[in-house]
């Protein structure tokens, strides 16, 4: 799998994924885990090429010389650094809620159905660097204001997909995260749990959004 630098000389791998012409999507998984979790979107890949990163410290990626940075805020400047290895001005970033709870006790809710395919894909999910997870969001990796204050300066559209049953990200919790740009707009996928692609592959796909001019 292909890898870059990150500024403090890691090692984050990404892959590409899809056979569009143009650039690709890069598709930030939920932390802290792989490019694995998400498949391949409910066939986005059918529509756009994918730029699938590893978050530091899992899948592929290197682990840190300092534990501290797997952080969930320094994944900002791993980003940046794909961007620039990609040679791209500017990209469609498409990214995916992650937590640090406890995924053993609440991942059985998030599905629309927790049957032996839901249990395998959450367990093929789970990162194998526990560092990864228990410093992801660590004291210090938020800072409200200042995230509302950056998040009321993003000019570029963008879209907030939720489940009609995500217990981890309702509807109306996401409706005011929307609210926090300039240029938003909420999608709600009917009957979808926390991972909306396995529940309707075909409503999931944003190929529609990613169109746009």
């Amino acid at each position: 799998m292909p890898t870059h630098s990150a500024p403090d000389g890691t090692r984050p791998a990404c892959r590409d994924l899809g056979d569009g012409d143009g650039d690709p999507v890069v598709r930030v998984p939920g932390g802290p885990t792989d490019s694995r979790s998400l498949g391949d979107l409910g066939g986005l890949s059918g529509h756009r090429r994918l730029a699938l990163p590893d978050l530091r410290g899992t899948g592929r990626s290197a682990i840190p010389d300092e534990s501290a940075s797997h952080r969930c805020d320094r994944l900002v400047g791993d980003i940046e650094a794909l961007r620039v290895h990609l040679g791209l001005d500017r990209i469609d970033l498409l990214g995916t809620e992650g937590t640090g709870t406890d995924w053993d006790a609440i991942s059985p809710f998030f599905y629309g159905r927790w049957d032996a395919a839901a249990r395998q894909h959450h367990a093929d999910c789970r990162p194998a660097n526990r560092e990864a997870v228990t410093r992801f969001g660590e004291e210090g990796a938020f800072d409200p204001p200042a995230m509302r204050t950056a998040l009321a300066g993003v000019t570029v559209p963008v879209l907030q997909l939720t489940g009609e049953f995500d217990l981890n990200s309702p509807p109306d919790v996401v409706a005011g995260f929307a609210g926090l740009f300039p240029d938003a707009r909420l999608a709600v996928q009917p009957g979808a749990g926390h991972y909306p692609w396995l529940d309707d592959q075909e409503g999931f796909t944003a190929g529609d959004f990613l169109a746009r001019p």
